[in-house]
């Protein structure tokens, strides 16, 4: 059975004015309030201003704010979205269906965990992109079984993808135009191995672009003898054909299990490969010998685990 509940107040965004005392309102608000077997969340924002302290603000971190207030984490999505009104407040409410954007896009492997970068995402190369300012709707699909669409935070999934929808949404790296967002719906679904399909739509008249043209990638030295940075599919097929060795998978972030260390010949490793051919999304770093990595690891000051993978 859906239900819902209003709570009234300006919301706060994630680390902005207010954050705390609107996460304790939310808390007591919503005591004994429960989402129901198999439902989603359903997140309806009305905010006073569009800006907070002169600068605009992302739906993501407001919905983070209230999704760690409320305390669930295992549930099918989170649908959010936000309008400027009179009487400011979120409405909280369960929901088995969410809205759907039909997917343009399939990052092959997730993005965990805020990674700095300066070129347009492989997948995202061939996108035409979406002009001025108006209001987006973006819908993200998980495929990844053990990944959350809960997690708004620096360390999941679901901020650093929007992050790099800047090539789309408009901006730059570090710094996309995601406050166009007014609508987000983030699901799970096993049509795919891997990765996150995602689905861009105008929530008004668009002004479509052209592609951004190719914008070379940074080149990354390893500075280490007997340590390579591999960058491409073939690359790495060819390591992977090779089968020996050490291999890194650079995803950033503060979770050290994100980023283990593989041996070549590992399930986890071959998995790598079920991607289109060229850039990587994600880095890797290989070395015949687990010394010289780890020497490269903890001069860069990586966090790191071993895998778990079979062989």
């Amino acid at each position: 059975m859906e239900s819902e509940l209003f709570i009234e107040g300006e919301p706060a965004v994630f680390m902005g004015r207010g954050d705390r005392e609107w996460r304790e309102r939310v808390h007591q608000a919503s005591r004994g309030f429960n989402l129901g077997s198999e439902c989603g969340l359903r997140l309806r924002f009305t905010v006073s201003s569009w800006r907070r302290g002169g600068s605009c603000f992302d739906l993501d971190n407001l919905t983070l704010p209230v999704r760690e207030a409320l305390g669930w984490s295992d549930i099918p999505f989170v649908d959010t979205a936000v309008e400027k009104g009179r009487r400011a407040g979120v409405l909280v409410a369960s929901a088995r269906e969410h809205a759907q954007v039909t997917p343009q896009i399939w990052m092959a492997e997730p993005i965990i965990g805020s990674v700095s970068h300066t070129e347009v995402h492989p997948a995202l190369a061939e996108q035409l992109r979406f002009g001025g300012d108006g209001p987006l709707r973006v819908h993200l699909v998980i495929h990844d079984a053990g990944l959350s669409v809960c997690d708004f935070g620096f360390e999941g999934c679901v901020k650093p993808t929007l992050d790099r929808l800047w090539p789309i949404i408009g901006g730059r790296p570090g710094h996309p135009h995601d406050h166009r967002i007014h609508h987000l719906i983030v699901s799970r679904s096993a049509a795919r191995p891997s990765g996150v399909s995602i689905g861009i739509e105008a929530m008004t008249v668009p002004h479509i672009l052209p592609p951004l043209p190719p914008v070379p990638a940074v080149s990354f030295e390893a500075d280490e003898p007997g340590v390579e940075i591999v960058t491409t599919r073939e690359q790495l097929q060819s390591l992977v054909q090779e089968g020996r060795g050490h291999l890194y998978n650079d995803f950033g972030g503060q979770i050290p299990r994100y980023c283990p260390i593989h041996e070549v010949g590992c399930l986890g490793v071959r998995q790598m490969l079920k991607v289109a051919p060229g850039r990587l999304s994600v880095r890797k770093v290989w070395a015949e010998r687990r010394a010289p990595l780890l020497s490269w690891l903890q001069r860069k000051r990586k966090i790191f685990a071993d895998c778990a993978c079979p062989r």
